[in-house]
């Protein structure tokens, strides 16, 4: 969906699958990246402290730290 331009309908797919497995971190780091892209800033930095706290060594996740930081840097 994200793929598409569908960036809400991307957020509803990550939301339905963090309820079915809340420990998947991946799934977790992408949407919060996708919230970044729609300007929802505080949903996605809950996700992304989730997910750094299941996978703190994680590079992709890492790397959406870094974007989420250089966004909402004042």
């Amino acid at each position: 969906m994200r793929r598409m331009g569908d960036y809400e309908g991307a957020v509803r797919m990550f939301q339905r699958v963090a309820e079915l497995d809340p420990r998947d971190a991946l799934n977790l780091g992408d949407m919060s990246a996708t919230m970044l892209v729609l300007g929802r800033f505080e949903e996605a930095g809950r996700a992304l402290r989730q997910a750094e706290s299941l996978a703190p060594s994680n590079t992709q996740i890492f790397s959406i730290s870094w974007y989420f930081a250089a966004l909402t840097a004042n």
